[in-house]
């Protein structure tokens, strides 16, 4: 069996560090993607920007139900468990909820739309959504290469493709919006980020293919039943939790969008601030995940304490810094991303900023206790422990919106949520693992 040769086998605080570095540098660049047509739509119609940011949302929700599975696929890549037709197997489980993705797209969601959203906002919406959900297998088939890469081959070696993939992105974004114009702004977007992806899926595999030695035994077509079997018992626990992350946002934004005025143009400035800035944390939970998963078996069903420990105070320092780093710039920050001190947004914008990362503690824990659960194969409170916060999450945000016509109401509401969601792991964890507190310095760590 083939061991990749970028994920460490040696547990260091600087390699850890340089491998978390590669995967926020990878994760910046593919979040990028919507930053850009948001950026560029801007210019153009606040309505577009909005809407598509919007449309942003409903994708990562529709993606995250529909790619638990690609969380087990890393699971597998981190634990060396790689054999014959693995990459097939998880390109036709892939393909399968990507069918599933388009269908639920098609017969709710399109319909769901048009009861809350005017005609305008239903129409841009859907000019954008009616591409990028279509394209959805191209998407979810390159993270699949990208993953492949970043933990077999070597997490820096897609850094600079994807940075040409970006410019490629911008430049027909600007051709198209600029001097082309053969349809919608919103529709000419879509269309420039999936000929982008598809230009970045294509040096994935050229990667693929001059380094087949490291990755010749993930590949050939040949259907693994049992690994199928795994991808169908636990993929939609952490599906679930995942698209009932992404869905509170949804609501939200639906609820700002039911509201207009400057609460939809915060409210999204908000959400690409937070999920760029929040790379940090998540590419440290990655490194996380990947590190945890090369240090206990396969078959481990208890969780390693000491190690998770370990992990889980390498990765809150930097991401505590950025929070605080963040809660202090945040009004100079919104201003480089079109909406500086004055504009009718602001205001909104810095406060749903600094209310989220003063909670910065419960989100890495809900973070990464839910990766190491993964890591087991835990998954059944992940899903469970989702399902009760987002419709508790849910009915706080519709009384803000809907009663009392509040945007920081929904925010709060939302945050809350988060705050639930975060104590519930970390009551979870000491069950797991027989501690009575959570000792964020164990005997050894400072060894690291």
């Amino acid at each position: 069996m083939t061991q990749t040769s970028n994920t460490p086998d040696v547990f260091s605080r600087r390699k850890y560090y340089r491998f978390s570095a590669n995967l926020l540098a990878s994760d910046l660049s593919v979040f990028s993607f919507g930053l850009i047509d948001f950026f560029f739509l801007l210019q153009v119609s606040t309505l577009a920007a909005g809407m598509v940011g919007y449309a942003d949302t409903v994708v990562n929700v529709t993606a995250s139900l529909l790619t638990g599975h690609l969380v087990l696929y890393i699971n597998r890549l981190g634990h060396g468990t790689i054999e014959r037709g693995t990459f097939f197997t998880t390109a036709v489980y892939t393909a399968l909820m990507c069918t599933l993705g388009v269908a639920v797209y098609l017969l709710a969601l399109r319909p769901l739309f048009s009861t809350f959203l005017n005609a305008q906002q239903y129409d841009v919406l859907t000019n954008n959504l009616d591409i990028t959900i279509f394209g959805l297998f191209l998407i979810l088939i390159t993270r699949q290469f990208d993953m492949l890469v970043r933990i077999r081959i070597s997490s820096s070696v897609a850094l600079p493709l994807l940075i040409g993939c970006l410019g490629l992105n911008s430049l027909l974004n600007y051709v198209g919006l600029k001097h082309v114009a053969v349809t919608s702004p919103e529709a000419t977007v879509a269309l420039a980020t999936l000929i982008s992806r598809a230009v970045y899926l294509a040096l994935l595999a050229g990667v693929c293919v001059k380094h087949w030695d490291k990755v010749q035994d993930a590949f050939g077509v040949h259907l693994l039943r049992p690994l199928m079997k795994i991808y169908t018992t636990g993929a939609w626990n952490i599906g679930i939790r995942n698209a009932l992350d992404w869905g509170s946002s949804v609501v939200a934004g639906s609820l700002m969008a039911a509201l207009g005025g400057p609460a939809i143009i915060a409210y999204q400035v908000y959400v690409k601030l937070m999920t760029l800035t929040y790379r940090v944390p998540q590419a440290l939970v990655s490194a996380s995940h990947v590190f945890y998963t090369r240090e206990v078996d396969d078959d481990a069903e208890q969780i390693d304490r000491s190690l998770a420990l370990r992990l889980f105070k390498l990765l809150s320092l930097p991401s505590i810094a950025v929070a605080a780093t963040l809660f202090f710039f945040a009004p100079f920050i919104l201003g480089l991303m079109g909406i500086p001190k004055g504009h009718e947004s602001h205001g909104l914008a810095v406060f749903f900023v600094r209310i989220e990362v003063c909670l910065i503690l419960f989100y890495l824990i809900e973070q990464f206790v839910s990766v190491i659960m993964v890591s087991t194969y835990n998954t059944a409170l992940i899903r469970n422990a989702s399902i009760v916060v987002s419709i508790t999450g849910a009915i706080m945000m519709a009384v803000a919106g809907l009663i009392y016509k509040s945007p920081v109401g929904i925010v709060i509401a939302e945050n809350l949520a988060l705050v639930m969601a975060g104590t519930i792991y970390f009551f979870a964890f000491r069950k797991m693992t027989a501690s009575a507190v959570l000792n964020l310095d164990p005997a050894g760590t400072k060894a690291i």
